[in-house]
């Protein structure tokens, strides 16, 4: 059985144990040295979580949320890691998801990547490579394709 994931084109070989009905599930991985995190909280439903090496695709967690983005992301993060036997310093770079998605569900995202990448002393970058430099620190600015709608 494989994950299901359509990585770079092709059906993803790992691997995986799979939950279904709405509950997370998780492909084994092997550590290829080199990690990339990637970060989407931009769905209402869901969020999504990849460890990434190399370019290639190497466990996800997705997890329904319900618009509780900001209460389910840090224990799937620690979850992830965890079931992959990943540390932080694994993780040599962050990719966050921008631009789309509920003006909220955006800031969430970027502002965790921003923040794990200043703690954890990497780089970070949304999905097209674009980040800022200020006051010698790099960062993700969310990029809203509309107005917010708070009320």
């Amino acid at each position: 059985m494989n994950c299901g994931i359509i990585c770079r084109g092709w059906a993803c070989p790992c691997p995986t144990t799979v939950s279904h009905k709405g509950r997370p599930y998780f492909s084994l991985m092997i550590n290829f040295g080199y990690m990339e995190l990637f970060i989407d909280t931009t769905a209402n439903d869901y969020l999504r979580l990849r460890l990434i090496a190399k370019g290639g695709f190497l466990a996800e967690k997705k997890v329904r949320v319900n618009r509780n983005q900001s209460e389910k992301l840090w224990p799937a993060l620690a979850e992830l890691f965890k079931a992959n036997k990943i540390k932080k310093q694994d993780i040599k770079k962050i990719i966050v998801a921008n631009g789309r998605g509920s003006f909220t569900a955006l800031r969430i995202g970027i502002a965790a990547a921003n923040a794990l990448a200043f703690a954890w002393g990497i780089k970070v970058a949304d999905e097209n490579g674009d980040f800022k430099r200020s006051h010698g620190l790099q960062l993700v600015e969310p990029r809203y394709t509309k107005e917010a709608n708070i009320g």
